[in-house]
């Protein structure tokens, strides 16, 4: 996906509060987040949802993301949420990203479909994890399941657990966790939104930017975690990796 693409996703989609397709992904990446405090790096942040949860468990976070219409938006959700002394979001590119320090956990969530060398943005990544770190990273599952999504999202593939598994092995990195989530509950969500978005593509062009507030708030506040219950019935379907998602946990050991 060119850059100009990117920015283009931020400026016409308004995903706040956030459906449940990253609500499950958010809480399959803060299962392997350790309670202590920990500093993260997370690469492709977006809006910065991801670390506002962090920020809550204590976790000092860096998000890092090449969209400005993202990190403003990020910026202003951890000022309304009142983490901005945990948080810290910056414009970069992770093939230019120059940091003086290294992180305990690394997170890239679903960020290197879209670009061309994958192995050298593991290679990226991997360079920002502390010696027995972690690094963790959510892909799109199997190219079985290409669609719409895909071509519209700058999707360069999808990945099989053997892809994934031998590109973060490469890098000194080794698996202490990986499976396939998403069936059978989103991935019957996920065909039913995409039937809707061909019949509406309108509405994927509501304005960006407004931060919920008053009941708005309390009613989503109400409804994550019944959206969360229900969804977590996949995880019961985990074994068949028919699901949509892939979640990789490596740390990092010694050359």
């Amino acid at each position: 996906m060119q850059n100009a693409d990117y920015e283009n996703l931020y400026k016409s989609k308004n995903l706040y509060p956030i459906g449940p397709l990253n609500l499950i992904r958010n809480k399959n990446i803060l299962r392997f987040v350790p309670k202590t405090h920990k500093m993260v790096l997370d690469i492709g942040c977006g809006r910065g949802f991801l670390d506002i949860e962090l920020a809550k468990l204590g976790h000092s976070v860096l998000g890092i993301d090449f969209s400005e219409n993202a990190i403003s938006f990020a910026n202003k959700l951890a000022d309304e949420n009142g983490y901005e002394d945990r948080l810290s979001f910056m414009v970069g590119d992770i093939f230019t990203l120059n940091l003086s320090q290294k992180f305990d956990i690394v997170i890239c969530s679903e960020v290197i479909e879209h670009i061309k060398d994958d192995r050298l943005a593991i290679k990226k990544l991997s360079e920002f994890v502390n010696i027995n770190g972690l690094l963790i990273i959510t892909v799109p599952h199997s190219i079985r399941q290409w669609n719409i999504d895909d071509k519209l999202s700058g999707h360069f593939r999808r990945y099989y657990i053997k892809d994934i598994r031998k590109l973060l092995e490469e890098n000194h990195l080794k698996i202490e966790k990986l499976f396939v989530w998403g069936f059978p509950l989103m991935r019957l969500y996920r065909f039913i939104y995409r039937r809707t978005y061909k019949l509406n593509p309108e509405q994927e062009n509501l304005p960006l930017g407004y931060l919920p507030k008053g009941n708005l708030l309390r009613a989503y506040d109400f409804l994550s975690p019944i959206i969360l219950g229900i969804f977590s019935i996949d995880n019961l379907f985990n074994f068949t990796r028919l699901g949509i998602d892939l979640v990789v946990v490596g740390r990092k050991i010694n050359k």
